[in-house]
């Protein structure tokens, strides 16, 4: 493993490492050995298509988090949303299963972001945050969300601000009655899923560890990830796909401003490609403006 980076996080109970580029970040559902590395159901791994790529991004300590994760997906600010498998106490705090959490890695504290008794007390499976207000979710079972009808096959887009959803994926794709353990929205607008069982999507066999993308616009399956040869038993249970903060349609920096644009005046200011990790200028300038002995975002 590499060297761990924030002597908070390590007080705190966490321990994780920096962001890997164009990696994709799960946890499982038990406690598995990938790659020859062994991790648990709780910890966040990091990894791509390249067999000897698994390493552990986020680890916890006992007394911080003692359940598996459920759901997995960031705030702007680089907190990390998650959703764990029973009622709990995370870093103090009093946690149901159908609450979504933020968890300040740097601090090493844990809020509610949003609560259980908000959509009914539904067992949260899956979650990734979009912008403007809403998450995609999907639950543990069958359930009625304002007396609607959602599957636990369902992916929904649920509008926090009005409390309103739409069915954004049905479980009709599904060639079997499936549950979608995990949920991220590519950058390309296509959706990335994983599901609690082997099954079939758009016509496409998709094993329980790995993870398929969806086209919503034409229905057209592949792939995404598989590293069904490199796990044992355990399924995938929660993912998140990390992107650059001036390509992932949020207000980093609440400056008004949002990512890299090619038209001057549209964009940040601060991206000046889309591929860059900060939408702060002083993170791109070259120059030690915190006198502190480093320079810009690594």
């Amino acid at each position: 493993m590499r060297n761990l980076n924030l002597a908070l996080a390590l007080l705190a109970g966490l321990f994780f490492l920096s962001p890997p580029a164009g990696a994709v970040l799960v946890s499982m559902d038990g406690d598995e050995v990938i790659d020859g590395i062994a991790f648990d159901d709780r910890e966040i791994i990091s990894l791509d298509s390249s067999p000897g790529s698994a390493e552990l991004w986020l680890g916890w300590d006992d007394g911080f988090l003692h359940e598996d994760l459920d759901a997995l997906t960031f705030l702007p600010s680089g907190n990390l949303l998650l959703s764990v498998s029973g009622a709990t106490v995370i870093g103090g705090l009093i946690v149901e299963d159908g609450d979504l959490l933020e968890v300040d890695l740097e601090a090493g504290t844990a809020s509610v972001f949003l609560p259980e008794s908000t959509l009914g007390r539904l067992d949260v499976d899956a979650a990734h945050l979009l912008p403007e207000g809403h998450i995609l979710l999907s639950f543990h079972r069958d359930e009625l969300i304002n007396g609607l009808p959602v599957r636990d096959g369902d992916v929904i887009d649920y509008d926090m601000e009005d409390d309103s959803f739409s069915i954004l994926l049905s479980e009709d794709v599904f060639a079997v009655d499936s549950d979608v353990n995990g949920v991220a929205l590519l950058a390309n607008g296509n959706l990335a899923v994983t599901t609690d069982d082997d099954t079939m999507i758009g016509g496409v066999p998709l094993e329980d560890s790995e993870i398929a993308e969806v086209d919503l616009e034409t229905g057209v399956v592949r792939i995404f990830l598989s590293f069904e040869p490199r796990v044992g038993q355990a399924d995938v249970d929660a993912i998140a796909i990390l992107r650059p903060a001036c390509d992932d349609g949020f207000d980093n920096d609440g400056d008004g401003w949002t990512d890299y644009s090619p038209e001057f005046g549209v964009g940040d200011p601060g991206c000046v490609v889309p591929a860059a990790a900060s939408e702060s200028p002083e993170c791109q300038d070259g120059i030690d403006n915190q006198g502190d002995g480093t320079v810009d975002y690594d």
